[in-house]
């Protein structure tokens, strides 16, 4: 929206993500297309996606052209952004905002530098999520994932970071005074699906 004169300049239409529900993967991989309303470059384009959920490509709606196209490293951090329209999306890595002036990625909890690999505030759950406060997925971003900024999980997770516990899960949600009692039950569950036995041993069923 152009702050001026209110006048529509973009807007997106969002489906299911990567989990087949609207929230379950954090929302990566839901974007199913974005209209630019205003300028040169005015139409629809549709989004191509690598295997983790990152917006690869975006094609033209009304002639199958490829007007963007995406290359990221495994912290996210962009190798190739280019095409007419590639700097007007910002939605990229992990289907997340990306805000280039800055050089930042905006998960739900956490804004992430991609240049430099890590987050940057701290961990909300503490070191109960390990001894680095700031560190991405583990320091190992090519196995791991973290879909909302709050909570990683991976092969590394499972043997380095078995602590995670639902009280532990709880004392870092239970920070924003907006989520509702329903919220915090659905990440559980979303939770309970990304991890293994020895993970789901520690949480309630209920």
């Amino acid at each position: 929206m152009n702050g001026t004169n209110n006048t529509l300049l973009q807007s997106y239409v969002w489906g299911l993500d990567l989990s087949g529900t609207q929230t379950g993967a954090g929302v990566v991989g839901e974007l199913v297309m974005m209209t630019i309303h205003t300028g040169t470059n005015a139409g629809t384009y549709l989004p191509a996606y690598d295997g983790n959920g990152n917006v690869s490509a975006l094609v033209n709606a009304s002639n199958g052209e490829v007007s963007a196209n995406y290359e990221y490293g495994p912290y996210g951090e962009p190798i190739r952004v280019s095409g007419v329209i590639s700097r007007e999306n910002p939605y990229r890595f992990s289907t997340k905002r990306t805000v280039d002036s800055i050089d930042i990625i905006l998960y739900e909890y956490r804004a992430y530098s991609p240049s430099l690999g890590r987050w940057l505030s701290r961990d909300l759950i503490g070191e109960n999520g390990g001894v680095n406060l700031y560190g991405f997925v583990g320091g190992d971003a090519i196995d791991n994932f973290d879909a909302f900024g709050l909570w990683w999980s991976g092969p590394s997770f499972l043997s380095d970071h078995s602590k995670m516990t639902e009280t532990s899960f709880n004392s870092a949600i239970a920070q924003f005074s907006l989520l509702t009692t329903q919220c915090r039950q659905n990440m559980l569950k979303i939770l309970k699906r990304l991890t293994t036995n020895r993970i789901l041993g520690l949480i309630p069923n209920n």
